[in-house]
C-alpha cells in the first residue's frame, strides 16, 4: 500500500526471448520504461505487457546465381523457411552462415532463436564445347585446316571458336 501524494514504483522483468513493451491502465498506455514511477493519487490497475523477441533473417548469394525468399523479422520460437531458386544456367549448392555448410536442401527450415545471415551459395554449370575439322570427300590425311575453342565452359563465358584454312582450302 502507497500513501497518497507518495511516489510508488513499478519494475518489469522481461524473461529471456521476450521484450517489455508497456504499462497499461486498461488499454491505455502509461509508460514504455519496465520502471515507472507516479504520484499515488487513488487506486490504480498497472499491466505491464510483454511481446515475444523478434530476429532478423538476411539472405545474401555468393554469385548472382538465383533469386532468395525467405529473409526478413521473424518472432522468437517460429519456423522459418528461406527458399533458393537458381537461375538457367546455374545450380543450387548450398547455404552457409558465417563459413559453414547449414543446409544442401534449397528449402532450408529452421527455428529461429538468434539474428541470422544465411549465404546461398550457386554455381555456374558447365558445358562441354567440342569442335572438329572435317574436308568433305577427304580421301587423304591432310585436312583443310585447324580448329580450336574446345573446352568445358561455365554458363555465360564468352568463348572463341576459330577455323583456321590449310593453304588451297577455303
Amino acid at each position: 500500500d502507497y500513501e497518497y501524494d507518495t511516489n510508488a514504483v513499478v519494475r518489469a522483468v522481461a524473461n529471456l526471448n521476450y521484450n517489455f513493451s508497456g504499462w497499461y491502465e486498461g488499454s491505455k498506455l502509461v509508460s514504455t520504461s519496465a520502471n515507472y514511477t507516479f504520484k499515488v493519487s487513488g487506486n490504480r490497475t498497472l499491466e505491464a505487457k510483454f511481446t515475444r523477441q523478434n530476429y532478423m533473417v538476411t539472405l545474401n548469394t555468393n554469385i548472382n546465381g538465383g533469386t532468395l525468399s525467405g529473409g526478413g523479422s521473424y518472432e522468437h520460437g517460429k519456423n522459418v523457411i528461406v527458399r533458393a531458386v537458381p537461375a538457367l544456367g546455374y545450380s543450387f549448392e548450398s547455404w552457409s552462415e558465417n563459413g559453414s555448410i547449414v543446409s544442401t536442401n534449397p528449402d532450408f527450415t529452421f527455428t529461429i532463436s538468434s539474428n541470422r545471415t544465411l549465404t546461398a551459395n550457386f554455381k555456374a554449370n558447365k558445358y562441354s564445347i567440342s569442335v572438329a575439322n572435317s574436308y568433305v570427300n577427304n580421301t587423304s590425311s591432310n585436312h583443310g585446316g585447324s580448329v580450336s575453342g574446345q573446352g568445358s565452359y561455365d554458363y555465360g563465358t564468352g568463348i572463341k571458336i576459330q577455323a583456321i584454312e590449310n593453304t588451297g582450302f577455303i
